[in-house]
């Protein structure tokens, strides 16, 4: 596992340092973690420009390394030898003084005596230090406990005492424990193997992956580091400059085809494909990955916004949190299909709830923020970007960009089906269509900030019981918005739904779940089983005597 080190100087000088340690450990992975570990200027000079890793002459990029490298002596210490510049670490990340060459003993000034023969010097053998790994394994075959009590002391067997029982020991084993209680039978064919613990392999390849410096990781796909491609500051600018031209989020397809000439049909396509992806995905302040998996879209900062400007996304992760106490959908389902509230209707937001969740794509990388969708809408030859935003900590997730479409075409109530194609990242939004139908129905006037009623045209299926009519709720007529104290508490939200479609019971109001639904969802979201959750909590609310109604006696202090 690579030493938590920190590396100063410039940016370059950083990298440039960061890189060194890098092959130094890989040169020194076997050794003790204080074992000195040495290469030369010349080398590594020559090692960063056959790899492209500084475009520079040979003297200015050995000069750049030197400079990195002396500003770093904290990490790397400096020595001399015969003219000839060297750097010494450690696998610990500190300078450490090279071990002297032992001493040889002095030469003999005296001649041997005649017909006497001269004593071989003894040569001595430095045996390099056993690694913990195959000490640690070795004891695992041997099954006896690494030390053995002798007395009041505890003896620890030697390496070669280790060796040779484990050599003893080597016969051919058919089971491999886990330290999770697994039990892997290699009696068994390959396949059967993965289809009983391809979970469990995978999970144990991983952590060892994870904790190997040598490797890069991007999604499930691991490439070593030293043959990955190099993409200058220069070239990432170009990237970068290139999405913000284009507006939108781009693919590494379209990334490495106009700006780096790559094909896909080109033999080295996925190795190029994965070194940009891992660089972006390093640049966390410049580029954020917004794909799923099979397409690998990047954004940028400063690129136009996709989701409503009325409200915050902070806002609406807050609104949505009760999602997260949801419980798994049953399936996977084919279609889904979904019935708009008003709260939806305004802001051009679906929630991601369980079924959603099961139906579109889960992140792809791990703290994953979004994922850019697009949606097509067949009956008007339009397509609209959806963001796709994740739960995060304490916030739940849902989809927004289509505003503009739901003000257009339909109205709060509308069914709406959404089919999956081809392409992992894009999806077909479609309704079911009417002839007209008119209504007056509520609205929100903004500048007045009051909620009105106005004479509406629409072509479109709706649920009757969610249809917000003047007919069915008159009270809503010129009602003001919630304070945002009391929108943000469940609680309020019903109680003041109430007091809008509710009648009159003595010192409270009677109302049904069916009147309650799309009133609440005018503040804030709520699925039917949020609601019946918060009726069924709250000490202000009670059933009534018939099924699906409810009755709200506010406190005295109200």
């Amino acid at each position: 596992m690579e030493p938590q080190v920190e590396f100063r100087g410039r940016k370059e000088e950083q990298n440039i340092a960061r890189q060194v340690f890098l092959l130094m450990l890989r040169q020194g992975a076997m050794y003790e973690l204080d074992a000195p570990i040495r290469q030369s200027l010349s080398a590594l000079t020559d090692y960063f420009l056959e790899r492209k890793l500084l475009r520079r002459e040979k003297e200015e990029a050995s000069r750049l390394i030197e400079s990195a490298l002396n500003k770093n002596d904290h990490i790397f210490a400096r020595v001399e030898r015969e003219g000839e510049v060297f750097y010494v670490t450690s696998r610990r990340g500190r300078p450490v003084a090279e071990r002297p060459e032992p001493a040889l003993p002095p030469r003999q000034l005296h001649p041997t005596p005649e017909g006497g023969t001269a004593m071989p010097r003894r040569r001595v053998v430095r045996r390099p230090p056993l690694s913990p790994f195959w000490v640690r394994t070795a004891i695992r075959q041997m099954q006896v406990p690494p030390t053995v009590p002798l007395g009041d002391r505890v003896v620890l067997p030697t390496a070669e005492q280790i060796a040779i029982t484990a050599i003893r020991k080597a016969e051919p084993t058919t089971e491999l424990h886990l330290e999770d209680g697994t039990v892997i039978d290699f009696r068994l064919q390959p396949e059967e193997i993965f289809a009983y613990h391809g979970q469990t392999i995978a999970r144990v390849l991983r952590d060892v992956l994870e904790r190997d410096f040598r490797v890069v990781s991007f999604g499930d796909a691991w490439y070593l580091e030293e043959e990955l491609e190099h993409f200058s500051k220069s070239r990432l600018a170009e990237v970068r400059r290139y999405i913000l031209e284009e507006e939108t989020p781009l693919t590494d397809m379209a990334i490495l085809t106009d700006l780096f000439l790559k094909k896909p049909t080109d033999p080295d396509y996925e190795l190029w494909a994965f070194s940009l992806n891992a660089r972006l995905l390093r640049e966390k302040k410049e580029f954020e990955y917004v794909g799923v998996a099979g397409v690998n879209l990047w954004a940028v900062k400063d690129l136009p916004a996709i989701g409503s400007r009325s409200i915050k996304a902070a806002e609406v992760g807050q609104d949505y949190a009760f999602l997260l106490e949801e419980g798994e959908a049953p399936g996977r389902p084919e279609q889904l299909e979904h019935f708009l509230t008003f709260y939806e209707y305004r802001y051009g937001i679906l929630p991601y709830d369980a079924l959603a969740r099961s139906f579109f794509p889960p992140p792809f990388l791990e703290e994953q923020r979004s994922a850019y969708l697009r949606f097509e809408i067949p009956q008007h030859y339009e397509a609209y970007a959806v963001e796709l935003r994740y739960p995060a900590g304490n916030r739940g997730g849902w989809l927004w960009g289509l505003e503009e479409f739901f003000h257009s075409s339909l109205v709060p109530g509308a069914l709406i089906t959404i089919s999956r194609t081809e392409e992992p990242n894009v999806f077909v939004l479609q309704y079911l269509a009417t002839e007209a139908q008119e209504g007056r129905l509520l609205t929100y006037d903004e500048r007045r900030n009051r909620y009105t009623f106005e004479d509406t045209t629409f072509y479109c299926e709706v649920e009757e019981s969610l249809l917000l009519s003047e007919d069915r709720f008159p009270r809503l007529r010129n009602a003001t918005p919630l304070p945002p104290a009391l929108r943000r508490r469940p609680a309020d939200v019903v109680a003041h739904a109430f007091t809008l479609v509710g009648r009159k019971e003595g010192a409270g109001y009677r109302a049904s779940l069916e009147e309650l639904y799309p009133v609440v969802n005018i503040e804030r979201p709520f699925s039917m089983e949020y609601l019946r959750r918060v009726l069924d909590t709250t000490d202000v609310f009670a059933p009534a005597d018939e099924e699906g109604v409810y009755l709200y006696t506010p406190a005295e202090e109200e």
